[in-house]
């Protein structure tokens, strides 16, 4: 009886991913950030930014099961994305902003936002994520339990975000966007 009731219930389950427009349910090449998109945003930029995010994405070897991959963009503007197949994009502005903690930080929000719709899982369970918070306090919250896991200050994403609002070229919205989130995280 217990197995026939899970059985139902993954099917279910599987069911209702199918139905979320955030879930992948497609290949990977299907949900992958479009090449129109990526040259809109400088293209694929190689070198010292990109070994500084690869180091910082090696930080969750062993707390992510899947691979962290991360791109970076050619923008001076400080930004980053994640698009369903996994992938992790970071401008050039962005890095060249932050310290290696920062950035570790910024790519843990990221890949809060790819646990949360499930194109990612830990190597454990991260416990106490309210599940009515929006995208972004829930990715936040996401990555302050991944950034304890990797020994990474959880201040490191508060203070990302701060060197992000002192830009001058931000707009009012994304401005008091940044506050609120800032105001809701710890500062130590």
């Amino acid at each position: 009886m217990r197995l026939g009731a899970a059985i139902i219930g993954s099917i279910l389950l599987g069911l209702i991913l199918l139905c979320c427009g955030g879930c992948s349910t497609g290949s990977a090449a299907a949900s992958a950030a479009p090449p129109e998109w990526v040259h809109h945003h400088g293209g694929i930029l190689q070198g010292a930014e990109l070994h500084r995010a690869e180091q910082a994405a090696n930080r969750f070897v062993g707390v992510i099961n899947n691979p962290v991959r991360v791109q970076v963009l050619a923008s001076d503007q400080p930004a980053a994305w994640s698009w369903p197949d996994g992938q992790i994009f970071l401008t050039a502005g962005l890095i060249r902003a932050l310290d290696d903690d920062q950035i570790v930080a910024v790519i843990g929000h990221e890949l809060g936002h790819l646990l949360r719709s499930g194109q990612a899982s830990t190597t454990e369970a991260l416990l106490g994520i309210k599940p009515d918070s929006d995208a972004e306090s829930s990715a936040d919250e996401t990555c302050l339990r991944l950034l304890d896991r990797t020994a990474t200050p959880r201040s490191s994403l508060r203070t990302a975000l701060c060197n992000v609002l002192i830009r001058n070229d931000l707009s009012e919205s994304l401005r008091a966007q940044l506050l609120m989130r800032i105001n809701q995280l710890p500062s130590r």
